[in-house]
């Protein structure tokens, strides 16, 4: 749980960043970056999985850059359109992670089938069962609630034999579970170090398009 944090955060701040550069002004992007909520970031990350036929340019005022001039002697327009390519894949790696992370499932607190261990997992209390609608699924509104429990750590037991007795006794809470194995442990870094990379190239590359004067605005 405390490694996720981290990776929920650097992933919230990545969509941040890319809505303020969506919206920026002569003013530059501080005001708008701070105004997005982790609804608009979620929201974001949903149509760049939705649509993968729309690349991250198009969606923070890039210009296409098979549109641009392949010359060699602008340097900027050459490095751009090698990294651009690169950039689109891992925004769609980010997306995934953030919106349909592997390993986490929904259940019943206290409820145990068969052999079943809860010992290897952490199990964050979404609602209570009598208030779940049956059949639902873990979509973005429900990503977004666990992931804003887990930043804030309420919510969330890792003494899930500890409810088998109100399990007995009739209704408890759906839960999301969250292995806590060293392969998701690991998975979250993973993706604290890819953000970071992110964060540093579309600044970066935002930066050398803007001075280049390729930005429209």
């Amino acid at each position: 749980m405390f490694v996720a944090r981290p990776s929920i955060a650097s992933i919230e701040t990545l969509g941040a960043l890319l809505l303020a550069l969506s919206r920026r002004t002569g003013f530059g992007i501080a005001h708008s970056h701070y105004e997005h909520t982790t609804a608009q970031i979620a929201r974001f990350y949903a149509r760049l999985l939705a649509q993968p036929s729309t690349r991250p340019w198009e969606l923070i005022g890039w210009p296409d850059p098979d549109r641009l001039p392949s010359t060699a002697s602008n340097e900027v327009v050459e490095r751009y359109k090698r990294l651009a390519q690169w950039l689109n894949a891992r925004m769609i790696q980010v997306a995934e992670a953030y919106l349909r992370p592997e390993g986490l499932s929904l259940g019943t607190l206290g409820h145990i089938d068969n052999d079943y261990d809860p010992r290897g997992s952490v199990f964050v209390i979404l609602c209570h069962e009598s208030r779940w609608r049956k059949g639902r699924e873990l979509d973005p509104d429900l990503i977004i609630k666990a992931y804003n429990m887990v930043k804030h750590g309420f919510n969330a037991t890792a003494v899930f034999k500890e409810y088998e007795t109100a399990a007995a006794a009739g209704p408890t809470a759906i839960v999301l579970e969250v292995p806590r194995s060293e392969s998701t442990a690991q998975r979250f870094g993973q993706e604290i170090d890819l953000v970071g990379v992110l964060c540093r190239e579309f600044a970066r590359m935002t930066l050398e398009l803007d001075e280049a004067r390729l930005l429209a605005g």
